[in-house]
């Protein structure tokens, strides 16, 4: 049997330059060389540009892409028998849309920008294959689903058991982890979404979350202006969870 797989080539307008891209090294194995990065190339697709508040793909749509946030950020939803949408997750810069959706014939929830958002797209049954050609590929898909299983089940536990100021606390932690992860400014960051939907995402109300931003900032530890978001005193933040033991 001829175990052979014949590359996938997108045409050259719809493909993107991973081996130039700035983010690389968050995206790709850093072990891949020049040969397995090309043929990564062929099925790397240039996605859409999404407006704030567009969606990218809808709950119960069939599942075919992975998707990687080359900048923006964006939110994951999921409906409700009463039509109100629960918050799920947030996406930021490198991170990959979809991977809860490997295994499913549809996607669990639907998953809209935050803000303009810059996405590529990689089929997942093209990228399936290539993995088994190159296992450091497997692996570092493997360890990124590892990942949001993580921050999955941190999010269950900061809803369930835990004060305003320190699930406050711990978004603000989130948030400031991934441009660390960036290698950008971890101390000072625009919020991605307004106070109702990040009440939505920490199961709190609008006035709650204001309330507790508030708190934070007379305390000195963030000073913050509309969504902009400054954390002066990272110790005194991180002593809000410091007994979570969860960030």
């Amino acid at each position: 049997m001829n175990n052979t797989k014949q590359n996938v080539v997108l045409p050259s307008g719809h493909r993107a330059l991973c081996r130039t891209c700035a983010l690389r090294q968050h995206c790709l194995p850093s072990v891949l060389g020049d040969q397995e990065i090309t043929q990564l190339e062929n099925i790397v697709e240039q996605g859409d540009v999404l407006k704030k508040n567009q969606t990218l793909h809808h709950e119960g749509q069939e599942f075919t892409h992975l998707h990687i946030i080359r900048s923006g950020s964006a939110k994951t939803i999921t409906r409700s028998k009463d039509s109100i949408g629960q918050i799920t997750g947030l996406f930021f810069t490198s991170e990959i849309i979809g991977l809860d959706s490997i295994g499913l014939q549809q996607h669990p929830n639907s998953t809209i920008a935050t803000e303009t958002t810059f996405i590529c797209s990689i089929r997942y049954e093209n990228l399936r294959q290539l993995g088994r050609l190159f296992p450091d590929l497997q692996d570092h898909l493997i360890k990124r689903l590892a990942r949001k299983i993580g921050q999955g089940q941190e999010q269950i536990l900061a809803n369930s058991r835990v004060t305003a100021i320190e699930r406050v606390s711990l978004f603000l932690l989130f948030i400031s982890k991934r441009y660390q992860r960036l290698m950008q400014a971890e101390n000072h960051f625009r919020l991605p979404m307004s106070r109702v939907d990040i009440g939505n995402y920490l199961s709190l109300s609008p006035e709650t979350v204001s309330r507790s931003l508030t708190r934070l900032e007379k305390n000195k530890i963030i000073e913050i202006k509309n969504k902009d978001v400054k954390i002066t005193n990272l110790s005194a933040l991180n002593g809000k969870i410091e007994h979570l033991r969860m960030i």
